[in-house]
């Protein structure tokens, strides 16, 4: 067998050559020791889908192999599309070119999928509007990433009655580096390399002293996991209507209204809490604990909670079914402790009521976070039902009354039949509920 060589010559009074195997047939890992043309398998997704991807840094490859090991995180509800193709077209070309800017690499991936289908024209139209990752596998069982394609789908019906209609996908990009190799056995389903973020909570505050204008912007921590799953609240009572009083891209709030310049101490201030993605921070029990305090109170005042939440991001105070505390503002949280930053003087005949809703840290499966709204014209009569899309986990569920009023469980409402709220009160005609909850 023939072996090939690199050869690294320098000239300095005599001949010094290092010479170093660059690569050896016989060892490829693949299912056959013989060099095989052709893409057997391909898998691609949305590039907003990826929430992680190992690195990688040809300068620091010690192991002098293009090749990236690990898995890709993808945010809870990513979608990908596994592609039917007929084997002896899919082929994936790398040229390496020059222009004024300096080397670069034109890579094109493409596909023909057989017969003109209604689906096939469905993804060609959606897949558009994205740009994608694709996972590719070759015949010899060699698996490699290619990023940020554009894709585009050309359809021929053919000719005659000998020829065979369907779509060609092409999906290309000028790269700064050659597409990556993957450690990946050819035993292996390309979907081992996905795994699955973990759904985690962040409670973030904010305020405007000097009032804003529409789209005005508020940049987040966190990447929510959609705009419904926010539980926006605006100066401390108000409920915020997703895609009405403001719109999210990515990480970024804009609101849809604006407020004039306010007096010192009266900040136009927001609370947000929302569902997001992470690595390695997940949750798993959901609590709700309501605490009255019927006697005077001053700032340092603490109520301690039955189990432990992750931290204060995972926790909603509501005070008196109106109010939503600020996360670091109007408390501070310490292990199972809350402290409160203010006092008051309740009496037991008008107590002050704290609803509070946390969650532990964990990793139990959580399929979402959902916000859906009722709206009544005429009104429900006690008793009655609102039936849920999903089935919230247990102590999961928020429920709002006409944007302001926080009810509270087993005293304003029932969770009944997996899915169903029922109404322990008579609601007003043109009256609205909202929920929150977990999945």
């Amino acid at each position: 067998m023939i072996i090939p060589y690199a050869y690294i010559c320098m000239h300095m009074g005599y001949d010094f050559c290092e010479i170093s195997s660059i690569d050896k047939l016989c060892s490829l890992s693949s299912p056959s020791p013989f060099n095989i043309a052709g893409i057997n398998e391909a898998i691609l997704f949305p590039e907003q889908y990826i929430l992680s991807t190992p690195s990688y840094n040809f300068v620091f490859d010690q192991n002098k192999a293009a090749q990236l090991s690990g898995s890709i995180v993808l945010k809870q509800g990513a979608e990908g599309y596994r592609f039917r193709f007929t084997t002896e077209t899919g082929s994936f070309n790398e040229k390496m070119q020059e222009n004024g800017d300096g080397v670069f690499y034109d890579q094109l991936f493409s596909i023909n999928i057989p017969k003109d289908r209604p689906e096939i024209t469905w993804l060609k139209y959606r897949m558009s509007r994205s740009r994608y990752t694709a996972l590719i596998r070759d015949a010899n069982g060699h698996t490699k990433i290619i990023r940020n394609l554009r894709v585009k789908f050309d359809m021929d019906s053919g000719k005659s009655n000998t020829d065979y209609n369907g779509h060609t996908m092409y999906a290309r990009k000028a790269a700064t580096i050659p597409a990556l190799h993957w450690n990946l056995s050819s035993t292996l389903a390309l979907e081992s390399l996905f795994s699955e973020s973990l759904i985690s909570f962040d409670n973030h505050y904010i305020k405007f002293d000097n009032g804003w204008q529409p789209t005005q912007k508020i940049e987040l921590p966190n990447t929510p996991i959609s705009i419904e799953g926010i539980y926006a609240v605006y100066n401390n009572t108000m409920v915020l209507q997703p895609g009405t009083d403001f719109t999210l891209n990515g990480k970024t709030i804009t609101l849809s209204f604006d407020d004039e310049p306010l007096a010192t101490n009266s900040a136009g201030e927001f609370t947000f809490f929302y569902a997001c993605n992470r690595i390695g921070q997940g949750i798993s029990t959901f609590h709700q604990e309501t605490i009255q305090k019927t006697t005077t109170y001053t700032s340092g005042e603490t109520i301690t909670l039955s189990n432990i939440p992750a931290d204060i991001d995972h926790i909603n105070i509501r005070l008196n079914q109106s109010v939503t505390l600020r996360p670091g503002v109007d408390f501070s949280l310490s292990g199972n402790t809350i402290t409160l930053n203010f006092g008051d003087t309740p009496t037991v005949s008008s107590p002050d009521t704290f609803h509070i809703l946390y969650i532990e840290t964990g990793t139990d499966d959580v399929g979402g976070w959902k916000y859906y709204s009722h709206n009544s014209t005429s009104g429900l009569v006690a008793n009655n039902t609102v039936s849920l899309p999903h089935t919230p986990v247990a102590n999961s569920l928020l429920v709002r009354y006409d944007g302001a009023l926080q009810l509270i469980p087993g005293t304003d409402f029932n969770l009944i039949n997996n899915n169903e709220v029922q109404l322990l009160f008579d609601t007003d005609a043109n009256s609205k509920l909202e929920f929150w909850y977990a999945y």
